[in-house]
């Protein structure tokens, strides 16, 4: 977790804010870098991708109108659920990593000064620090799987939630078209 020494300690530690816009990309780095080191959060972020690329599909085909009975064409680009879920989904993962970082920074022993060749004081500073920030990393990585796990079953969710409205206005949709369809039956 290298952006740890890089971002300042007086910095607010949440991925949306403005000031942690030039350390982002470094902050993704280090989740994809975790979700190559653990196979639950792995397992997690792929369940969640396969559910969003079912929904994109979903969407695909209601903007198609000779598939799905509409007589307008949707363009895809306007509807921006899907990049806000997955945007919001890297949000929520790189909130989880700050969360860490704040947590282990204050645990790094700095030098304030210069200190002696060898120093008995800076020894065990340093000691006592490194087993602190052993300890807090350790803890994180054993609980970054199940972090993830809880976050992509709520993005699970949500999505099936956003499927079941979806297939509820299409039924609404044709249920509307079939009473029009009725009503100009019976006015000719």
């Amino acid at each position: 977790m290298r952006c740890g020494k890089t971002i300042p300690k007086d910095a607010s530690f949440f991925y949306s804010k403005k000031d942690m816009l030039p350390y982002r990309e470094q902050i993704d780095k280090t989740v994809n870098r975790l979700m190559l080191f653990d196979k639950r959060a792995r397992k997690a972020d792929r369940k969640f991708y396969e559910r969003l690329s079912g929904l994109r599909r979903k969407i695909d085909e209601l903007c198609e109108p000779t598939k799905s009975g509409n007589h307008y064409s949707i363009d895809p680009q306007n509807i921006t659920l899907i990049q806000e879920l997955e945007e919001d989904y890297k949000r929520r993962q790189g909130n989880i990593v700050l969360r860490a970082v704040k947590n282990i920074k204050p645990e790094i022993f700095e030098r304030k000064y210069r200190h002696k060749v060898n120093d008995n004081r800076l020894k065990r500073n340093l000691a006592i620090s490194h087993r602190k920030v052993g300890k807090l990393i350790g803890g994180f990585l054993a609980s970054f799987g199940e972090e993830s796990e809880y976050l992509s079953r709520d993005y699970t969710d949500r999505l099936q939630e956003i499927e079941e409205e979806m297939e509820a206005e299409r039924e609404r949709q044709e249920a509307q078209e079939a009473r029009a369809s009725r009503y100009n039956y019976c006015k000719e």
